[in-house]
């Protein structure tokens, strides 16, 4: 801008002298560093982008335009971080960018219902085979769980015990969950006998 100065003496001659006054605005908004996320099991879980929680002032503008520009670097859903990054933006193209990290770790093991126990198993071989579809379960992350049978224990007395069937729950991320049931054996039947002929004479 150019300012004028006027200077005039008692007869009332005057002379003006100018002055110019360059502005240049060349200093980005200051930003405060943003606290890193933790606690994030899923990555359904990460929070939205949210501008509000960026502070920043600027020598020359109050009302700064902030945005979003991405996150970026989650590279293992199960155990990671990814790096959120925000521009704050002055009136004259100064820009501060300021990043924030999101860690997410799947810590949380797949919730398994209870197995009912099997009874009336008469004879060993009467035993049931394994079957995962039996196995109820749900993960705070993982919709697909990996379901196998793991093992059965050793029958206590093949006339009147037990056996133990365990089978594992899995998740993506290698958290797992067993669950058990018992089967019961108990042979309660008698033998069957075909009658006997008399013996005459």
């Amino acid at each position: 801008l150019t300012r004028t100065y006027r200077v005039t003496d008692d007869c009332g001659n005057q002379t003006d002298v100018s002055q110019k006054i360059y502005v240049d605005d060349t200093i980005p908004p200051v930003v405060d560093p943003m606290d890193d996320i933790t606690g994030v099991q899923c990555v359904g879980d990460i929070p939205a982008p949210n501008t509000g929680l960026v502070n920043a002032t600027d020598n020359c503008d109050e009302n700064l335009d902030i945005i979003w520009v991405s996150d970026s670097g989650l590279s293992d859903a199960c155990g990671g971080f990814l790096t959120r990054i925000y521009r704050v933006t002055d009136d004259c193209g100064n820009a501060t960018e300021v990043s924030q990290k999101i860690y997410v770790d799947d810590t949380i093991p797949p919730v398994v219902d209870p197995l009912g126990d099997i009874t009336g198993v008469q004879c060993v071989g009467d035993i049931p085979a394994p079957n995962t579809g039996l196995v109820n379960a749900t993960d705070n992350c993982d919709e697909n769980l990996d379901i196998i049978w793991l093992s059965d224990g050793q029958l206590s007395d093949a006339c009147g015990g037990f056996l133990t069937r365990i089978y594992r729950v899995t998740d993506d991320c290698g958290n797992q969950t067993d669950v058990s049931q018992k089967i019961y054996v108990d042979d309660t039947i008698p033998p069957v006998v075909d009658p006997l002929d008399d013996i005459t004479g």
